[in-house]
């Protein structure tokens, strides 16, 4: 009886995300999903250059520029880590900053 209810619970968690993107294909999503994960799993370190970059263009101060790429950095890989493990699951975790943009 466990096993026919965890089934049950893990097929509906896989039914309602599909039904959630009507308007956008199925391979649409997944693709864009796992274009989003790699990329911002390999190229999330870039975040601890270019923030503080970014902090010196603005005339702001670069070392918490440093500060703030490192947490950046950490955040983008993980999110997208996360986004290519489950991309066959449609429905996207959203990235602080948006993660790396090419």
């Amino acid at each position: 009886m466990k096993k026919t209810l965890a089934l049950a619970m893990i097929l509906s968690m896989l039914v309602i995300p599909v039904s959630a993107f009507a308007g956008d294909s199925y391979a649409d999503t997944v693709s864009s999903k796992l274009q989003g994960g790699l990329t911002n799993t390999l190229l999330g370190w870039t975040k601890i250059v270019s923030v503080p970059l970014e902090y010196q263009a603005e005339n702001k101060n670069p070392w918490a520029g440093v500060g703030a790429g490192l947490v950046s950095a950490v955040m983008s890989t993980v999110g997208g880590a996360f986004n290519l493990i489950t991309f066959p699951i449609p429905g996207e975790m959203t990235i602080p900053d948006g993660g790396v943009s090419l």
